[in-house]
């Protein structure tokens, strides 16, 4: 199998992204689009992501992933190629 479809109702759910390149970005938008609150942990974010997160409300983390920021959260994606 190539594919695993998930479906989850993710308004007003905590949603961390851990990376903060093209693939988060990729990835804040559908979460984003989908209602949820989130999360963007990484040491750097690119712009275009800073900004999506702003214009929506959610948060933007500079520093590297810990474990603690996994702690209440409903859905954490691993959004980057390190």
């Amino acid at each position: 199998m190539d594919y695993l479809p998930l479906f989850f109702n993710l308004h007003q759910r905590k949603c961390l992204l851990v990376g903060g390149g093209d693939i988060s970005f990729r990835k804040a938008e559908l979460v984003t689009q989908a209602g949820a609150k989130v999360t963007v942990v990484a040491p750097l974010i690119q712009a275009e992501l800073k900004s999506l997160l702003e214009d929506a409300g959610n948060v933007a983390v500079l520093r590297p992933f810990i474990d603690k920021d996994i702690d209440g959260m409903d859905l954490i994606v691993c959004a980057t190629n390190d």
